[in-house]
C-alpha cells in the first residue's frame, strides 16, 4: 500500500515498484480521487487527512482485511503523525519509514542545528526568530521550524525582519548560504546492519524542488555524509541538503523521508526504497551499487501529459 499517492513521491514509488516487480499488487490511497490511479496501481481506495479521529481505524479495517506486505506512507505530515505516535506497523503489517531517532532530528529544523553542533559537523547559524539581537547577519532566511518543503522561505532583511518576527516569533532564521549555484541533495541509505550507501546531485530548483541536477564525486561531501552516518545509529533513507559555502559543505536541512528525486535516484542504481522494503521485511547483508559508476549522469525533471 501506497498512502498519499497522487503525490509525486508516491506516483514516483509506484513507478519504481512497478518496474522492479513484474507481479506486484499495488493499492493506492489518497484524499484526492481525482487522479489516474490506474496508471499507478491495481486498486484505490479514497483515504482521509491523518487528522481524522477514524484515520488509524481506516488503515487497521483495510489492513485487516487485506494480505498487504507493506505500507509506505510518502506524505511528510503522515509521517510526522506516525513519528510522534510511534507506530511502525498498522496491525502487523510494517510501515517503510526512517528509525524514529532520526525523524526527531530531521523534523525539527533547530534539532537538526543542534545535533550537527554536537557533533561538529558544518553548519549555518540558526536562531530561533524571536530571540533575533543583531547577532546573525542580515539578509539571512526565515523558514518554519518544522515546515515541509520550500514553500514557506523568506529572505530576511533590514526592512522586513521585524515583521516577520512579529508574525513567525517560532520560526527560525538562519544564516545565508552563498553561492546560490553550489546546491547540494544528498541521499544516504543505512541498513539495519550498519550498511552505508551514498549519493550526491548538484542541482538548481525549479517550482520548490529538483529540476535539475548533476551526480558529482565531491570528497568533502563524501566525508561530510559518512561522519553524518556515523554520528547517529539509525536505519533508512534521509536526504540531507547543504551548500558549498566559502569552500566547506554546510548542512542546512535534513530530511528523513524518501526524497522528490527518489524514481531519478532508482533510474541510476541508488534504489533506497528497494533497499529499504528489504531492510524493514527481511535483511541486507551486501548492497550491489557503485556510485562512481555514475558520477557526470545528468537528471531533468519534465512535465508530462495525461488524459484518463
Amino acid at each position: 500500500m501506497i498512502t498519499g499517492i497522487a503525490g509525486d513521491i508516491g506516483r514516483s514509488i509506484a513507478e519504481i515498484l512497478k518496474n522492479a516487480f513484474k507481479d506486484i499488487e499495488i493499492i493506492g490511497t489518497d484524499i484526492d480521487k481525482n487522479f489516474p490511479y490506474k496508471l499507478y496501481c491495481n486498486n484505490f481506495v479514497e483515504g482521509m487527512p491523518f487528522s481524522n479521529p477514524d484515520y488509524l481505524k481506516f488503515l487497521e479495517e483495510y489492513v485487516s482485511k487485506s494480505q498487504l506486505l507493506c505500507i509506505i506512507p510518502t506524505s511528510e505530515l503522515e509521517i510526522r503523525f506516525f513519528n510522534e505516535k510511534r507506530i511502525s506497523h498498522i496491525l502487523d503489517v510494517p510501515l517503510i519509514m526512517a528509525s524514529n531517532n532520526i525523524m526527531d532530528i530531521g523534523f525539527d529544523k533547530l534539532k537538526t542545528i543542534h545535533f550537527l553542533s554536537e557533533n561538529n559537523l558544518p553548519y549555518p547559524e540558526t536562531i530561533l526568530a524571536k530571540d533575533f539581537n543583531y547577532n546573525l547577519q542580515l539578509p539571512c532566511i526565515a523558514k518554519s521550524r518544522t515546515g515541509a518543503g520550500s514553500k514557506e522561505i523568506f529572505i530576511v532583511n533590514t526592512e522586513n525582519f521585524q515583521s516577520i518576527i512579529e508574525k513567525y516569533p517560532e520560526w527560525i532564521f538562519q544564516e545565508l548560504l552563498l553561492p546560490e549555484n553550489e546546491e547540494y541533495t544528498c541521499g544516504i541509505f543505512k541498513s539495519k546492519k550498519g550498511i552505508v550507501k551514498t549519493i550526491t546531485l548538484k542541482r538548481t530548483l525549479k517550482g520548490g524542488r529538483t529540476g535539475y541536477a548533476e551526480v558529482v564525486d565531491n570528497e568533502l561531501i563524501n566525508s561530510l555524509l559518512f561522519q553524518v552516518a556515523d554520528s547517529i545509529k539509525f536505519n533508512g533513507s534521509i536526504n540531507i541538503q547543504l551548500r558549498l559555502s566559502g569552500g566547506e559543505p554546510k548542512i542546512f536541512e535534513i530530511n528523513p523521508r524518501f526524497s522528490s528525486t527518489v524514481k531519478f535516484r532508482d533510474m541510476l542504481g541508488f534504489k533506497d526504497l528497494l533497499w529499504s522494503i528489504q531492510d524493514v521485511i527481511g535483511e541486507i547483508n551486501e548492497i550491489d551499487y557503485n556510485v562512481n559508476e555514475i558520477i557526470g549522469k545528468k537528471l531533468y525533471r519534465a512535465d508530462k501529459e495525461i488524459i484518463y
